[in-house]
């Protein structure tokens, strides 16, 4: 019969083991970049939307509308496109 000193030397190995298994290394380089990266642009677009939220916020109220600051039949100069994106 194990005594408890041994049980508990065994639950440590196995959770060193674990341990071992989910620190990062260098081989897995690649998957935290890209990580890192989709972080990054998720922030960009975060700051992007809240400065227009922003904008939106604090626009005086009798500002004229992009739509009705154009001459009619004029197209505007940004156009959005399938994918979501604004293209000039």
């Amino acid at each position: 019969m194990p005594s408890c000193r041994h049980a508990v030397a065994d639950n440590a190995g196995v959770r060193f083991l674990e341990l071992c298994h989910t620190v990062p290394t260098t081989a897995s380089a690649d998957h935290y970049t890209r990580v890192v990266v989709e972080h990054s642009y998720r922030r960009g677009i975060q700051t992007a939307a809240l400065r227009l939220l922003r904008a939106a916020e604090h626009a005086p109220l009798d500002a004229p509308s992009p739509s009705r600051s154009r001459p009619s039949g004029q197209a505007p100069s940004d156009t959005a496109t399938e994918g979501g994106m604004i293209s000039r």
